[in-house]
């Protein structure tokens, strides 16, 4: 087992005395990765994910070299993440809610333990990735927690010292279940845990946001057995939810999207793998998406982001350009009625199935039209 750590031009001094003290002290060999700081972010979470290639089981920063002999310390946190120094309250309170996972029991990359023969192991980093692909590369311990939290990856904490020195009544509380003192530094640790006891908050866990409700998923079922039939067997699905569910229990390729960062890491923890879920930004082209579409289900984004009036219009216009079927979830609002509007301008065809917040089914020529009445017939 090997650790492994990032120097960067300008800190090598510093780097380069973090690795002699690391290998001196746990007794650990360590393989360094050369980038610019710029990219580091990146290359880090990268590295996570490539660490079961290459018998990576640390990662330290180079602010680590004050470690003190600790190599029965070092080797006890493998089981199987360990959690280094907090950062600022409010912001991991923000990012906490943007992205779905408790603000209390993150992942920093000061010092981190890790078990790539996890069964989610893979999977956790694929969602991580994408997410600083969709989002920017800057924020590789967000990500991280978020792939962490939506995976059920367990987390413990290692203490380093003054890093969980705790400012007054500030910063969250967490008391966790283990803590290792690496070095030696900062408030007493008993003193430390009686702080971290008094300030233990709860965080409300975050419930799935879609409501499609029962019978409009018995006739979604129904309805995606006959596209497979028919030999649709491509749907791409705005809004990923129990609706998902029924689309995969009629076969073919699924790919969902999202355009909430909080969503896209549940739908991507709690959907099989062979799912593909995407995180895209609702602008006009949906940032490029690429997917393979013979029909389309329309339930994202929120309802109130109207374009000209028009509720979820980039994605039913993504739709309109790539397949002559689409089914649209709350076409009673006025949003998506004026939306189909728009779309019967275009030379679209409407079939309105009629539940308590209405579905319809737009198609485009006659062979479409055809294939969605006899889908649709009693």
């Amino acid at each position: 087992m090997k650790a492994v750590t990032i120097i960067s031009p300008g800190f090598e001094q510093s780097g380069e005395e973090a690795v002699r003290r690391f290998r001196e002290h746990a007794g650990v060999e360590v393989d360094v990765l050369r980038c610019d700081a710029a990219t580091a972010h990146r290359v880090k979470l990268q590295a996570f994910a490539d660490a079961s290639k290459h018998g990576w089981r640390w990662w330290f920063d180079a602010d680590w070299w004050l470690l003190r002999p600790c190599a029965k310390e070092i080797r006890g946190t493998l089981g199987p993440w360990v959690a280094g120094t907090p950062i600022p309250v409010d912001q991991a309170r923000a990012e906490g809610r943007e992205y779905g996972f408790d603000p209390r029991c993150r992942v920093t990359t000061g010092f981190i333990a890790f078990d790539p023969s996890l069964p989610q192991w893979n999977r956790a980093m694929k969602l991580a990735l994408d997410l600083q692909a969709a989002r920017g590369a800057g924020r590789d311990e967000v990500y991280l927690n978020a792939a962490l939290h939506h995976f059920d990856i367990p987390v413990r904490t290692l203490d380093s010292g003054w890093n969980w020195c705790l400012q007054a009544t500030t910063l969250y509380g967490y008391v966790p279940p283990i803590v290792h003192a690496i070095h030696a530094a900062g408030v007493p640790m008993a003193e430390k845990q009686a702080r971290l006891d008094k300030e233990a908050t709860t965080y409300e866990d975050l419930r799935n946001p879609w409501s499609i409700d029962a019978r409009e998923l018995t006739w979604l079922t129904s309805f995606a057995r006959s596209m497979h039939e028919a030999g649709l067997r491509h749907v791409v699905e705005f809004g990923p939810g129990s609706s998902t569910h029924a689309l995969m229990s009629a076969g073919g390729t699924i790919t969902t999207c999202e355009t909430d960062p909080r969503a896209c890491c549940i739908a991507t923890a709690s959907l099989p793998e062979r799912c593909d879920v995407k995180l895209i930004p609702y602008q006009p082209g949906l940032g490029g998406l690429e997917a393979p579409c013979d029909w389309a289900l329309v339930d994202a984004p929120a309802g109130h982001l109207l374009v000209d009036g028009k509720s979820r219009w980039y994605s039913l216009e993504w739709c309109s350009q790539r397949c002559r079927l689409i089914v649209l979830h709350d076409s009673k609002r006025p949003g998506e009625q004026a939306s189909i509007v728009a779309l019967e301008a275009m030379g679209w065809s409407t079939l309105h199935i009629d539940t308590p917040r209405g579905l319809c089914v737009l198609t485009h020529g006659p062979e479409a039209a055809a294939l969605a009445a006899r889908a649709t017939s009693p």
